[in-house]
């Protein structure tokens, strides 16, 4: 049913986005000048992937355990709220000061290293990717009705 389906959409959509943020960390570390702030950076990756990954096993087992509806998308609301939190105000106190500084070196570059920031790590890429679970929850929702 929708639990089922929404597990596996979420589960799906956390693994894409594990491997996503795999690959767009090299946008974070572009902003480190040194090691110890390419290691600040590493540092919230790992724990944003291993978050990522105890979300995934707490929604299964929600699913599993209870097997209804409204035990999975509180797991779900869980997840997406912890894992919102950690993009949208413990990432920026890490990397604000790294993009100033970047845009007080090179107005021009900065200008798309701040697009491609937005649009993996920000806000804009984190408003797409909830609308995107949100939108599938629902369609699982009416699908299974």
């Amino acid at each position: 049913g929708f639990a089922g389906a929404a597990s596996g959409g979420l589960l799906g959509g956390l693994l894409g986005g594990l491997v996503a943020a795999w690959f767009a960390r090299s946008t974070l570390f572009d902003y480190a000048d040194d090691e110890s702030e390419r290691g600040a950076l590493r540092r919230f990756v790992h724990r944003y992937m291993g978050l990522s990954l105890a979300m995934i096993a707490v929604i299964i087992a929600t699913h599993f355990v209870f097997r209804d509806e409204l035990h999975t998308f509180v797991a779900i609301a869980i997840a997406l709220l912890l894992m919102n939190w950690q993009l949208l105000v413990m990432l920026p106190r890490l990397v604000d000061p790294l993009m100033a500084r970047d845009a007080r070196r090179d107005p021009v570059g900065a200008k798309q290293r701040l697009l491609a920031y937005r649009l993996t790590w920000g806000r804009s890429g984190v408003l797409m990717s909830n609308i995107i679970v949100i939108g599938s929850l629902v369609i699982a929702h009416f699908h299974f009705a």
